[in-house]
């Protein structure tokens, strides 16, 4: 992306160039036609779109301001929850994205869908020791104070500043903090409202090891972008259809006295988010192996059935639309469009006789820990 020279800019030229780069352009007939479009090219690679705990979010008064905290599994995360939100209360969030998004078509459509546009880099704790800087972060928060939660709108944001590349929910980062203090209302109150994703199948997980490294060494550079866009053009050509659950979880109401306790309260949100995830036949699959690398079928399907046994024992459950009683037999077929068919390029396991392999380690890492909190003392 072209760096725009700012240095001779004066502080009320860049509070206004940073504030036309950071608003969204809501425009209402556009979003219910760019989710017609999204909605039929999200059925070549999504059986079905679930919604969970709406009730949550419609129990919580018009006069508190909401900031809607969710896991952040894939790029279709952005897209997807915006089309079950409008089916289902005729509105959705305005949503924060990071700036690497801005580019392309992109750069014109989420504006016009209400992204809101966060430049990550200038607020970072060593970039903020430069003014301009300190500036662009004001006006984020002025522009979030006086045109979003004045307007009682609600906020979605994915607090781990990124996709999960190992499949675990990261810390929370602090930023979201300093959005709820600037959202608390005159009665001194405001909710998080936190928000699981589960899919049965993530799009890019397959490059998921090759973005962190790339990102590491490069950043989002084009080499990044062009990788990332690959996983998606395979996912709608080739590969199996799977479901994918949005879960709310209960409204955690936030005083000022809360902020005070960022490291408390953080903690609080992450595990409220991560309540909201459910089992899958693909992580439950990929959690049995454990550190295994090979199993006999027979000592698969035992570890399934202990491993599900054990998730419903904590309170948790199978992804709807799969039976809750299916046996591991049952289970593994389900999986298996995900792991093992080579002809849909998933070659993630392999079976031979009766005896399943790894093929991918990284990638029935990633699955095994998006529930390794169902395992948890």
């Amino acid at each position: 992306m072209k760096k725009v020279d700012t240095s001779n800019l004066s502080r009320e030229e860049l509070e206004q160039k940073f504030r036309d780069e950071i608003r969204h352009h809501y425009d209402k007939n556009y979003s219910y036609y760019i989710r017609r479009v999204i909605l039929t090219i999200a059925k070549t690679g999504i059986r079905h779109i679930m919604l969970r705990g709406i009730e949550n979010f419609k129990t919580i008064p018009r006069s508190v301001p909401v900031i809607i905290s969710a896991t952040h599994k894939s790029h279709l995360d952005y897209l997807l929850i915006d089309c079950v939100l409008l089916e289902a209360i005729g509105y959705y969030p305005c949503t924060i994205a990071g700036k690497n998004l801005f580019h392309g078509y992109f750069k014109k459509m989420l504006p016009k869908v209400k992204g809101i546009c966060l430049d990550r880099e200038r607020i970072k704790e060593e970039n903020l020791r430069k003014k301009e800087n300190i500036i662009y972060l004001k006006t984020f928060y002025d522009y979030l104070t006086e045109e979003i939660f004045k307007r009682s709108e609600a906020v979605l944001i994915y607090p781990e500043a990124g996709r999960s590349y190992n499949g675990k929910v990261g810390k929370l980062a602090h930023g979201i903090f300093g959005m709820a203090k600037r959202a608390i209302n005159e009665d001194g109150q405001m909710a998080i409202l936190p928000m699981g994703i589960t899919y049965e199948r993530v799009t890019e997980d397959e490059v998921f090891p090759q973005l962190e490294k790339i990102k590491e060494k490069e950043g989002m550079s084009k080499r990044y972008r062009a990788k990332d866009l690959s996983s998606f053009k395979l996912h709608a050509l080739l590969q199996a259809r799977g479901r994918v659950l949005f879960s709310f979880g209960e409204p955690i109401y936030i005083t000022m006295e809360d902020l005070r306790h960022l490291d408390e309260l953080g903690e609080k949100v992450r595990k409220a988010m991560i309540k909201e995830t459910v089992l899958t036949p693909v992580s439950l699959v990929c959690h049995s192996f454990g550190k295994d690398k090979s199993l006999k079928l027979t000592e698969l399907y035992e570890r399934m059935e202990r491993e599900k046994n054990i998730a419903y024992k904590n309170g948790y459950k199978m992804i709807p639309g799969v039976d809750q009683n299916a046996n591991p037999g049952y289970i593994w077929k389900l999986a298996k469009p995900h792991l093992a068919m080579p002809w849909r390029l998933r070659s993630i396991l392999k079976r031979k006789g009766d005896t399943i392999s790894v093929v991918k380690p990284e990638i029935v890492e990633y699955y095994a820990n998006t529930v390794e909190h169902m395992y948890e003392d």
